[in-house]
């Protein structure tokens, strides 16, 4: 079987299950799916959401250049989907909501939940155009031979997420990230014991290389233990219990009791498969060096190279199943969240057609996907993270003063507070390098959410005088 037949039959099996499962759907199953849907089933599902063609591709290369110091800001997720748990998604069900922006409105008004949805909008476009950008980069480049234009593979690709996803919504969805999931962490799988049976790998070996280390503890070092646990938390509390993207799946279970059992569950499972991903790193990085095999100079191609040029085409093709699986299942829920974000916060008279509003959004997607393939020059990864912070910042500021129900402020102080957060941040992060010589990793989004909230805080006394 060839790659591109292994593909071809995969989309074919997401297409049809997207028509099954959506037929006869409403605007409730589009939503949230009639909140109805099995807490194991939304767990699972999770993983290979939260994990994406990202984490495929850039966490098991990052052991060759951060060891496993990514697994300290995965022990910081947890902490912070146990904080989604037990503070906000109680929030979410005590107001019956649809969108998570519609609980900052009693603190904020319209102009709080309309800037919340905004932040979203953008953060979650740049992290969908991402995942979507890596599938379509390793398809072109190692598969494609660069045959066929890059913008074409990747209209494609958002043209077949739209068809499985344009009736039945989260309904749809929380069922192909179950298969999705399965056919990611099969690939995961399948590519360890081939490497393992062909280059003869010792288990112990692995673990004792210097690729292995796991807790940096050099304060001024980028990845330093506190500074990625903390990060870990705060955007594990952002970019899940903020974004309407991955909490709809948790909004569409029966009760909260439901909703809790989801979250525990896929924090501890996501734990453990991001173990899988880096010891994957581990084996790839010995097997080149059983077969004097060149790694590459980007730590992103690592794993693409090898299961496609050095191993069985078993590996081969498992490997690029998985990142599709890994990348839709990603980009096809944020094209459904960032509908219903739009339909729902901005959409009040009901004027928009829901289906077109979701073909623009996967149009968008698409083309920021093709912008990120000219602009790319970084780990995709930490593009993620350091441009998702700027978003993600405000909206943790707007949330944290929404909650603690301080006074409302002006509606032109609030949409200074998110305008001017990120912006003093970078001045204040060349200020503090500069001087002090600290340098900001990821936490740099605790920074910009505290201004929000002292910009709004300032703004809530004053509107009062």
């Amino acid at each position: 079987m060839s790659f591109i037949t292994a593909v071809v039959i995969y989309l074919a099996i997401l297409t049809i299950l997207g028509y099954i499962l959506g037929r006869q759907g409403t605007s409730m199953d589009f939503y949230l799916a009639g909140r109805n849907s099995k807490w194991w089933a939304v767990a699972f599902g999770m993983v290979g959401t939260t994990l994406s063609g990202i984490t495929f591709i850039s966490v098991p290369g990052w052991t060759l250049t951060n060891n496993w110091h990514y697994l300290q800001m995965v022990f910081g997720y947890v902490l912070g989907y146990w904080v989604i748990a037990l503070v906000l998604l109680p929030v979410y069900y005590r107001y019956n909501v649809t969108t998570v922006y519609e609980v900052l409105v009693p603190t904020l008004g319209i102009h709080g939940r309309r800037a919340g949805a905004i932040l979203f909008l953008i953060a979650r476009i740049i992290g969908a155009s991402l995942r979507l950008y890596i599938v379509a980069f390793v398809m072109y480049e190692f598969i494609m031979g660069r045959t066929l234009p890059f913008p074409l593979l990747v209209f494609i690709l958002v043209s077949i997420m739209w068809i499985y996803t344009f009736q039945g919504g989260i309904k749809t969805i929380v069922w192909t990230d179950v298969v999705q999931t399965v056919a990611m962490l099969s690939a995961l799988i399948i590519t360890i014991f081939v490497a393992f049976d062909i280059a003869e790998l010792s288990f112990i070996s692995l673990l004792e290389m210097p690729n292995a280390e796991i807790f940096d503890w050099n304060p001024e070092s980028p990845s330093y233990f506190w500074k990625y646990f903390i990060s870990g938390a705060l955007f594990a509390i952002v970019m899940t219990g903020l974004d309407q993207d991955m909490m709809q799946k948790n909004l569409s279970c029966p009760s909260l009791r439901d909703s809790q059992k989801n979250v525990f569950t896929f924090s501890i499972l996501l734990v453990l498969v991001n173990i899988l991903f880096l010891f994957l790193g581990l084996v790839l990085i010995g097997y080149a060096k059983q077969f004097n095999i060149p790694l590459p100079e980007k730590s992103d191609a690592l794993y693409p190279m090898l299961a496609i040029r050095h191993m069985p085409q078993i590996a081969g093709i498992s490997f690029l199943v998985g990142l599709v699986a890994a990348a839709l299942s990603s980009a096809d829920s944020a094209i459904t969240g960032l509908t219903t974000s739009v339909m729902v916060d901005f959409d009040k008279e009901g004027k928009w057609n829901r289906k077109m509003v979701h073909l623009a959004m996967a149009l968008i997607i698409g083309i920021m996907a093709t912008t990120f393939f000219v602009l790319h020059n970084d780990a995709v990864i930490s593009m993620l993270f350091k441009y998702s912070a700027y978003f993600y910042g405000p909206l943790l500021g707007l949330f944290v003063y929404a909650m603690l129900k301080f006074k409302r402020p002006g509606h032109l102080w609030l949409w200074l507070s998110v305008i001017v957060s990120p912006i003093l941040t970078i001045v204040l992060e060349y200020l503090i390098s500069a001087y002090t010589g600290y340098k900001f990793s990821f936490e740099h989004i605790l920074l910009i959410a505290a201004i929000t909230f002292f910009i709004l805080l300032i703004g809530g006394k004053l509107h009062r005088l």
